[in-house]
């Protein structure tokens, strides 16, 4: 595609109004189109988008329009739940698995904010759903693991403000002035458990092995160095 034909962001709502008009075509492309130069051709489009809403939320930050600026941070995560969509088709393409389920699970975690915060944007829940669709259809069940640790309350940090110990009224998973709030941990006293688990909070925690097997591709990937010193059955991740 042509510089001068490439997607302009506009405002926000101008920005929206493409990205839903578009969006047809970006599914069609995303899951029909067997040559993987259109998916990269449709990458580099949306890569290209994301780059202009990067710029425009700090084009807004640096205007003080706190309110335009939490708007293009929210579109740009669903182009970014877009961009990890397309890498995962041309990943699956080339049959890289696990770098295929690696961008799979960031999509999934950019369209479910995407939607989240876009509730009047059609395809954000659109694509929220289809990717748990691709989950299970596309790629085999796997084993997550989920770990439940000790943490120290009074030294947990809000990345927005840099208080310690929950005293701002800073909420995490939300967006002040283009930034997504968080809770940095930094004192963690101890772990209790590590459970199995169906519905991780992070999906990048799985079981890498059973015995030999590799349970996203199938293959014997041989013993582990616990396996080759007689420790047998292992789960690792």
């Amino acid at each position: 595609m042509t510089e001068e034909n490439r997607p302009v962001v506009g405002t926000p709502e101008q920005a929206l109004a493409k990205l839903a008009e578009d969006y047809p075509r970006y599914r069609r492309i995303a899951t029909f189109a067997f040559k993987p130069k259109l998916k990269e051709a449709a990458l580099s489009d949306i890569d290209y988008t994301l780059a202009q809403c990067k710029r425009a939320v700090e084009g807004s930050r640096k205007a003080h329009d706190e309110s335009a600026t939490t708007r293009w941070r929210k579109i740009a995560e669903f182009l970014e739940a877009q961009h990890y969509e397309l890498r995962m088709w041309l990943f699956l393409n080339r049959n890289e698995m696990h770098a295929a389920w690696e961008s799979l699970i960031s999509g999934q975690t950019s369209a479910h904010w995407a939607a989240r915060w876009l509730p009047e944007f059609e395809p954000a829940e659109h694509l929220n759903s289809h990717l748990a669709d691709v989950e299970r259809v596309i790629f085999p069940k796997q084993q997550f693991l989920s770990p439940s640790l000790i943490i120290d309350e009074g030294t947990v940090e809000c990345s927005i403000c840099h208080s310690v110990g929950h005293v701002c009224d800073h909420i995490a998973g939300e967006i002040y002035n283009g930034e997504v709030a968080a809770n940095i941990i930094h004192g963690i006293e101890g772990v209790r458990e590590v459970s199995f688990v169906d519905e991780p909070a992070n999906k990048h925690a799985r079981a890498f092995r059973y015995g030999n097997i590799d349970p996203l591709t199938g293959e014997d990937v041989g013993a582990s160095p616990r396996e080759a010193d007689g420790n047998s059955n292992e789960v690792t991740n």
